[in-house]
Order: structure tokens, then sequence, then C-alpha cells
């Protein structure tokens, strides 16, 4: 996973693009156009929430969107993926866990992979 993660780096991509491409197969939707609309919109603002976060966010939201689930448990998962992170890391804004430390980003990134392929997997086994 990790050469994948700093392959996609090296290649420009941002915190939330490397989470949708890396999530794609398993959250059932297509791993470019994620890239392309999540390029436009959602990323590029170091100093806000982790971008690792919300590249998870979308993830959680598309996931219960492509399988007919609420909205609500989807914000249910986003809450416990926002906890687990914070428990994990400390913070969930980049100024307070990055430090100005751009090269921290990849263990960030892996983590919110981590932990959302669990939080899914957990809920495709308690359907």
């Amino acid at each position: 996973m990790e050469q994948n993660m700093m392959e996609l780096f090296e290649q420009g991509n941002n915190c939330c693009q490397i989470i949708t491409q890396m999530l794609a197969e398993e959250c059932g939707f297509d791993a470019e156009a994620a890239k392309e609309q999540l390029g436009k919109t959602m990323c590029d603002t170091c100093g806000g929430t982790c971008s690792s976060l919300r590249g998870g966010t979308w993830c959680i939201y598309t996931y219960c969107e492509q399988n007919g689930l609420e909205r609500e448990h989807g914000r249910e998962l986003v809450d416990q993926l926002y906890d687990q992170f914070h428990a994990r890391h400390g913070g969930i804004l980049c100024k307070e866990i990055a430090k100005d430390d751009i090269h921290v980003c990849g263990s960030y990134v892996a983590s919110v992979i981590d932990l959302t392929r669990a939080l899914i997997a957990a809920d495709k086994a308690a359907v």
C-alpha cells in the first residue's frame, strides 16, 4: 500500500485524491471520476481539516449511496472515522497534527485508508 501511495503523491495527487483512488473498488465508485471531482472541490486546503479525512468521508458517503444506505448511517460512520482518527493522532486539523511537516501526510493517508476500510468492512459484515 505504501508504495502505491507514494507513487500517487509523486504523480501530483493530493491526500484526498489518494484516499479515493485507494478505496474506489471496495466503496463502489470510479477512481478517476472521483479524482477529477475531488481535485477541483474539497482538497488543497492544508490548515483545515486533514484532507485525508475529507477523502475518507467522501468514500463513506459514496459507499452508503451505492449500497442504498441512509445518509444518517453514513454520518454515524463518518463520526466514528473522525473519533478514531482523533484518538490515534491527537487531532483532526492539519496544522495540529502535521505541524508544518508535509512529509508526515503519508502516515495520515495510510491511517484514514485503514480506518475507512475497517469501518466499511464491519458495516458490510453487519448487514
